[in-house]
């Protein structure tokens, strides 16, 4: 009877080798659900028009600093949402930097 307890124990400790994902399957599932190459295309245009407008980039030097970005977010391998959720991030910028300057050219 001793040896069921343990053989009982034992396999309600196993877990099946289905049950967690191998680092090849997860791969597999972020390639899967990665951002089509267009709408990551979308965003970095939308990325660099929204740093150039608010100053963080420089026209001498977006090129190689878009280049970084690119490569960053390249290796996330961002979704779909994901993207949209950067993208609506930018709008919002632009909003507000819309609203500064109308404040401000009020106040003059």
């Amino acid at each position: 009877m001793r040896a069921t307890q343990i053989d009982d124990t034992d396999a309600s400790q196993a877990t099946p080798s289905s049950a967690t994902p191998s680092s090849a399957t997860k791969q597999t599932e972020a390639v899967d659900n990665a951002a089509p190459v267009c709408q990551l295309e979308g965003y970095y245009g939308h990325l660099e028009r929204v740093l150039l407008d608010i100053g963080y980039l420089q026209p001498h030097t977006a090129t190689a600093r878009m280049e970084k970005f690119r490569r960053l977010f390249n290796r996330s391998q961002l979704s779909s949402q994901e993207v949209a959720m950067l993208r609506g991030i930018l709008r919002q910028v632009e909003w507000a930097s819309r609203a500064a300057i109308s404040t401000s050219s009020e106040d003059d």
